[in-house]
């Protein structure tokens, strides 16, 4: 764990579009925070970014091989627990904060995408039980969830759902995480927050 510093130290990581990426690292940077590797000591924020287009490729769990469950189940879990980790092992003295971005498909499920949906509700666990077992230690993690046609492609009909609004777009998303990462959010810690538009209302 790394002493006090002035810089702000942010490592973004994870599959995403590139657009989606450039648009929230320019917003990041432009409030203040310097990116940096995964694995540079201090690090103040992690953001990891699960919006795969390989995901939402509709396919019936009967004709998924062990690759693409693999790739799709349990690949995205790994990369999470490895992100967590490290996360915990460079953290700030000052405290780290860790906001993990997927569909909104890990909440409800979805016919054809057993193993992507698999994958994310797995990330989101973690991302829970870290929140409450490293609170302590100064850690916060929260979940964004996105509409599954983030990703850039149309969602599956099984996910298809009216909005009450529209869904966020790449700005909105910086926006979120731009607000998770503020010091007056300390309180937020193991919630997942969705931006869709409202297609999936939490109880």
């Amino acid at each position: 764990m790394e002493t006090t510093s002035a810089r702000r130290l942010l490592a973004v990581t994870g599959p995403a579009p590139d657009g989606c990426l450039r648009t929230i690292t320019a917003r990041l940077r432009g409030d203040g925070w310097e990116l940096c590797p995964l694995d540079t000591p201090g690090l103040h924020a992690v953001v990891l970014l699960e919006l795969d287009p390989r995901a939402i490729d509709e396919l019936a769990f009967a004709d998924t091989d062990e690759d693409r469950w693999d790739a799709l189940a349990e690949e995205p879990a790994r990369r999470t627990l490895g992100v967590l980790q490290t996360a915990y092992r460079n953290r700030s003295s000052e405290g780290t904060v860790v906001v993990l971005v997927q569909p909104t498909s890990a909440l409800e499920g979805a016919a054809g995408l057993v193993a992507a949906t698999t994958g994310w509700e797995a990330q989101r666990q973690l991302a829970k039980s870290v929140a409450r077992r490293w609170g302590a230690d100064g850690i916060r993690v929260n979940v964004v969830g996105v509409a599954p046609d983030f990703v850039g492609a149309p969602p599956p009909d099984a996910l298809r759902t009216d909005r009450a609004s529209a869904a966020a777009g790449a700005d909105e998303l910086a926006s979120t995480i731009a607000l998770l990462l503020r010091p007056d959010a300390a309180a937020l810690t193991g919630a997942t927050l969705t931006i869709d538009g409202g297609a999936l209302m939490q109880p």
